[in-house]
């Protein structure tokens, strides 16, 4: 996570527009951490003078992080243009499936983050992401291209010990949304333009 962050900030450096910095990711793994992954990248940022980031912390998976943020955060912000930083090694699989789940809403670049690693661990990464490559073509098979909320809901309903089994993406959405209207007012947003965003 840390060279994503990195590697993040030195786009955001050298970027002569005006950005949002968005944070996406939940709780992972095991043993109990209080802590989503959007909340470390958040205070990550702070530590280095970044006002509070947009956080997008229900998410466990890309499909996730990508449907959520779209439709909770980057759609009231009126976000044209997105580049998703990742890792070297999920590259690959987070273009395939930001391409296609954003297709037609947003202009999508991913930033590949450098990832130095073992021999060993290297051949580890790239087995589990081929491994997980049936499942995201059945996804791309299977789903609507630019359309978010049908990607959620597919994974949702395709993966046995999903996380999201029961949620209702309307209400995380709307959670989202509220975000948004805090982060407009506490950057100076006028009112009328707040209003418009979380609408």
């Amino acid at each position: 996570m840390l060279s994503r962050m990195v590697h993040a900030q030195a786009l955001v450096e050298k970027s002569r527009t005006s950005v949002h910095l968005i944070a996406s990711g939940g709780i992972r793994g095991t043993g109990g951490a209080l802590v989503t992954e959007a909340q470390l990248i958040d205070a990550w940022f702070r530590d280095r003078g970044f006002e509070p980031l947009l956080r997008e912390d229900f998410s466990a998976e890309t499909v996730g992080n990508l449907s959520l943020t779209f439709l909770g955060l980057m759609r009231p912000l009126g976000v044209q243009n997105v580049t998703v930083v990742t890792d070297e090694c999920h590259a690959p699989r987070v273009e395939m499936l930001a391409v296609h789940i954003l297709k037609g809403l947003v202009n999508v670049t991913v930033s590949a983050a450098p990832w130095p690693l073992s021999p060993e661990e290297a051949d580890r990464q790239f087995r589990g992401e081929l491994n997980g490559m049936p499942f995201i073509e059945r996804l791309l098979d299977e789903v609507t291209p630019g359309q978010p909320d049908e990607a959620f809901e597919w994974v949702s309903s395709n993966h046995k010990s999903h996380p999201y089994l029961g949620w209702d993406i309307a209400e995380v959405v709307a959670i989202l949304r509220g975000r948004v209207f805090d982060y407009a007012v506490s950057t100076g947003t006028r009112k009328t333009e707040v209003e418009r965003l979380t609408a």
